[in-house]
């Protein structure tokens, strides 16, 4: 599908970025001896981002110094937290980042169904955040002395898939990345295919009377990874899965067609 780009989204995001920028990080390492292999530390981070709210995620360091590359994750939907594998990558610092609610703050997460949180307005919703949340982990990497800002890249499926594409359009300091079955993408169209996610939407319906479809699809547009992906710049490489039920290739593809930088794909 074609993008529906609202009148006002440049600015929205300008203005978000704004607003997460005028939030001091208050970076928090802590090293996580257990975890530790023979070449590489594992701390837990934690950090402010948007609207002051603390996120988390686990970074792995190469014992070798110097300037390194740098890879940043981004989980699924209702991921567990994990840990970067210290036996691969031996060479790349490696951040999994864990947005608002989610992944290690899953057990006292306060936002319920997250993609239905705060769904009444485009300021309140909860991917708003979420979206900050992923510049702010880029942010972190930045800061850090044994980075190598010329190369930040950034990896992740399905909701990870989705952050993967939406950082890269929001934030140009992500050199590639490796999106795969991105989700959040071609709402319309997906809840017309899709039993999963719709369901929780029309749970929503149900609980507010004083909402409707129209309504739904109008703040989602500013979140659609089909209108954020023709911000992007970086080289792109997606993987799809021709059977997936939940984040089906016709909307993947609604995204990967408006990227205009270099670009591949590999359907499995």
């Amino acid at each position: 599908s074609l993008p529906d780009v609202p009148p006002d989204f440049a600015e929205f995001w300008e203005r978000t970025r704004f607003e997460l920028d005028e939030v001091r990080p208050r970076y928090k390492m802590t090293l996580l001896e257990n975890k530790c292999s023979e070449n590489k530390e594992m701390y837990h981070i934690e950090m402010y981002s948007f609207g002051n709210v603390k996120i988390e995620g686990y970074y792995s360091v190469p014992k070798k110094p110097g300037k390194h590359p740098a890879i940043i994750r981004y989980m699924g939907y209702a991921a567990n937290p994990r840990f970067p594998d210290t036996n691969v990558w031996p060479d790349f610092c490696e951040f999994i980042l864990s947005v608002r609610g989610q992944g290690i703050q899953k057990s006292v997460n306060p936002y319920g169904d997250w993609i239905v949180y705060g769904l009444s307005d485009k300021n309140t919703y909860y991917y708003r955040g979420a979206y900050m949340d992923l510049i702010r982990g880029v942010d972190f990497l930045e800061s850090r002395p044994e980075i190598d800002p010329e190369k930040i890249f950034a990896e992740g499926g399905s909701q990870g898939g989705a952050f993967t594409l939406a950082v890269c359009a929001l934030d140009k300091r992500i050199r590639a990345a490796a999106p795969r079955i991105p989700f959040l993408s071609d709402f319309r169209d997906y809840f017309r295919i899709c039993p999963w996610p719709r369901s929780v939407f029309e749970e929503y319906l149900e609980r507010h009377p004083d909402e409707n479809w129209e309504k739904i699809y109008d703040v989602l547009s500013y979140f659609d990874i089909k209108n954020l992906a023709g911000r992007i710049t970086c080289p792109i490489i997606m993987g799809v899965g021709l059977q997936d039920e939940t984040c089906p290739p016709h909307t993947n593809f609604a995204g990967y067609n408006q990227i205009h930088s270099e670009k591949k794909y590999y359907v499995y």
